[in-house]
């Protein structure tokens, strides 16, 4: 059995422009330790079904299983990363991330709490940054903030929602190596479900992509599109410019690459 279930699950908005069905008859497995993607295009209910499986929102019908256990709010040992941060603008960085470990590790001493949020602040590298607030830090440095916050807890599931969607190219890139440095770093398997519209950052990223699709009536999610073209490139990934000529034009392409692949190695796609 996977460590997380989606059976069957349906979603029903209502709008001042009438009924919308959102998602219709949705089924998803996602196995522990796993990095898994939902790409699609906007508004297409990522974000709706990741609040479901997060437990943030309920399902009009099916059931969320998470461990076995059926899910009804959001569970403890669970973190979710926004889009738009969600720091609290009178705390500082560390401050933050000190609140979301006091609360979530509440059996720890009071030392150990400081000196676990100090650490994550370290790993993405705000350790000067520490004692600002908020609005003293840049777009990038505040998404480093909830990074941080978030696996400071340490959690076994970590709930992504288009976390770099707001950021430049340049901080993009940066902080997609610092996550999946940090989620391989990890002593235990954390389960990773990320909602991105960046097909490339699924697949830098990614175990497996789902993409979201549409079904007659509402959208349905389908997994085995391209799944054999990320099972074959181990994570950690980082790209690798390689600049090619065709002709006389000069073209960059960008290709994964394994950690310890050799440099003019191209990933198995197992046939895909």
């Amino acid at each position: 059995m996977a460590f997380i279930e989606v059976s069957c699950v349906s979603k029903t908005l209502t709008t001042n422009r009438g009924v919308r069905h959102v998602l219709n008859d949705v089924t998803l497995s996602v196995d522990q330790g796993e990095f898994v993607s939902i790409v699609g295009f906007m508004g297409c209910g990522k974000s709706t079904l990741l609040s479901i499986i997060a437990g943030l929102t309920l399902p009009d019908a099916g059931e969320v299983r998470l461990g076995g256990e059926l899910v009804r709010g959001v569970r403890s040992k669970t973190a979710i990363v926004f889009q738009n941060y969600s720091l609290l603008p009178w705390l500082t960085a560390l401050e933050n991330v000190h609140l979301a470990v006091a609360s979530a590790l509440p059996t720890w001493t009071r030392e150990r709490q400081a000196t676990q949020a100090r650490a994550y602040i370290g790993k993405v590298g705000l350790a000067n940054a520490a004692h600002r607030r908020p609005s003293r830090l840049s777009g990038g440095m505040r998404q480093r903030v909830a990074i941080a916050r978030a696996l400071a807890t340490e959690p076994d599931v970590l709930f992504l929602d288009d976390p770099f969607g707001a950021l430049d190219a340049l901080t993009r890139a940066n902080l997609q190596q610092e996550l999946a440095q940090l989620c391989s770093a990890e002593k235990r398997p954390v389960t990773t479900i990320m909602i991105t519209n960046s097909v490339d950052e699924a697949l830098l990223l990614s175990d497996r992509i789902v993409p979201m699709t549409h079904g007659k009536d509402a959208l349905h999610s389908r997994s085995h599109v391209v799944e054999s073209l990320t099972a074959s490139v181990r994570r950690p990934r980082r790209p690798q410019l390689k600049p090619l000529r065709i002709g006389d034009v000069g073209l960059t392409a960008v290709r994964l690459r394994a950690r310890g692949a050799s440099a003019g190695q191209v990933p198995n796609r197992g046939g895909a």
